[in-house]
């Protein structure tokens, strides 16, 4: 249960919009394992979730909107796994999926979605290569009350990676990775009034990527350090795109016809034991990423980049750990992006740099262990925007206390 702030604009009044969501799921799994290296899993889910949304001040013949949503999911899993002393392990699994999804709106189109996944995968490794590939097959039918034929979708999306280890002594190893992805639409993109874009199509991506990664133990006040760069390339058909409309809750779906990306991905990691008693945690990471509309050359925004897209992005981790308590320092960096599809000043959104603190600690009574915490949020107390026009709240505080047994 939590409100929905409004947008920033001039003589706004207070958002008094709401929402309010339930989940809840059942799931069960049963594993066996077979002599001559067989394994067999079993898993059943059942899901259930309620949206409820209310916006009272909405401008409409009711002077309101109250809209519930109500979806089901139903999944059956079946995975054969054959793990071989030769170092190969091949397995063979299959999805059996069932979607409904019910309104209290006028006119709503109930719509229902059955999809069977089945995957095949080959791994192969020794000490100095791992060759991974699967084929997986989508096979999904779409239903509503107000169509009078079903929607099918047949797709084959094969994935291929190798990776080579280069040195002996330490992990230096270099990988490629090929995958073709196909992603339906959700019922959320498509079918939410106000929200939903019915005609959206699913996106396919051919991803290529290269990956090099240096991990090493110096001695026992270093004895971890990781390094790794990977560099990729997707090519995206009617990919499905997020904007921002009249509220936090309503969105606009759409499809963009072609999308290069070009990206960078940069990671360093280390642990350093200081002392007997403090230990000490650092990661850093960037991420480049070039993501271009290439769908019609005549069009203005050719070659432009996507909204919401940063070119460059990264964020830091500090953590000092004691027998006591432990201290964390992150930040969160973001590039400059545009907020509509054409890239001109007026719709740049500024860069913005989140900094948080936090504290925690383990106290073990007997048996259990209550783990409690507080974190400081946005240091700089700035109220910089993620959605244009949606300045986030500035400085906050936050307790979590957790049990476990």
């Amino acid at each position: 249960n939590k409100g929905l702030p409004g947008a920033v604009i001039l003589y706004s009044q207070n958002s008094r919009q709401r929402l309010w969501e339930d989940n809840i799921f059942l799931q069960a799994h049963y594993t066996h394992y077979f002599p001559k290296s067989f394994s067999y899993r079993f898993i059943l889910k059942t899901n259930y979730a309620h949206t409820h949304y209310l916006d009272p001040d909405y401008l409409n013949s009711y002077g309101k909107l109250d809209n519930r949503y109500y979806q089901r999911e139903y999944y059956m899993s079946n995975i054969l796994l054959y793990q071989s002393k030769l170092k190969m392990n091949f397995s063979v699994s299959n999805d059996l999926i069932y979607n409904n999804m019910s309104s209290n709106m006028i006119g709503f189109c109930y719509p229902t979605r059955l999809t069977v996944l089945t995957n095949v995968a080959l791994t192969y490794y020794n000490r100095w290569v791992s060759v991974q590939t699967n084929l997986l097959h989508t096979f999904a039918q779409n239903q509503t009350q107000t169509e009078t034929t079903k929607t099918y979708f047949n797709k084959l999306s094969p994935a291929f990676n190798v990776e080579f280890r280069l040195m002996k002594k330490e992990k230096l190893t270099l990988g490629t990775t090929y995958q073709y992805v196909f992603r339906m639409p959700t019922f959320n993109d498509m079918y939410y009034t106000a929200v939903g874009n019915r005609t959206l199509r699913p996106e396919t991506i051919n991803q290529l990527s290269t990956n090099l990664s240096w991990v090493k133990s110096w001695n026992k006040k270093l004895p971890f350090s990781k390094m790794s760069v990977a560099a990729y390339y997707h090519f995206v058909n009617d990919k499905i795109v997020a904007m921002p409309s009249r509220s936090l809750f309503e969105w606009t779906m759409l499809n963009y016809g072609k999308v290069n990306i070009w990206g960078v991905d940069a990671n360093v990691m280390m642990q350093i034991n200081a002392t007997k008693w403090l230990n000490i945690n650092m990661s850093f990471a960037y991420v480049y990423q070039r993501a271009i509309d290439v769908t019609d050359k005549t069009s203005k925004t050719y070659r432009q980049q996507i909204p919401y897209t940063p070119k460059h992005s990264g964020n830091a981790r500090l953590a000092l750990q004691t027998e006591w308590i432990t201290f964390s320092y992150a930040l969160l960096a973001v590039g400059s992006r545009y907020k509509l599809r054409n890239n001109v000043p007026e719709n740049l959104l500024a860069p913005y740099f989140d900094h948080s603190i936090g504290l925690n600690r383990d106290f073990e009574i007997k048996s259990y262990i209550l783990r409690a915490s507080i974190e400081l949020l946005n240091l700089a107390n700035k109220n910089y925007e993620v959605v244009a026009n949606y300045p986030v709240q500035g400085f906050a505080w936050r307790i979590n206390i957790g049990f476990k047994w």
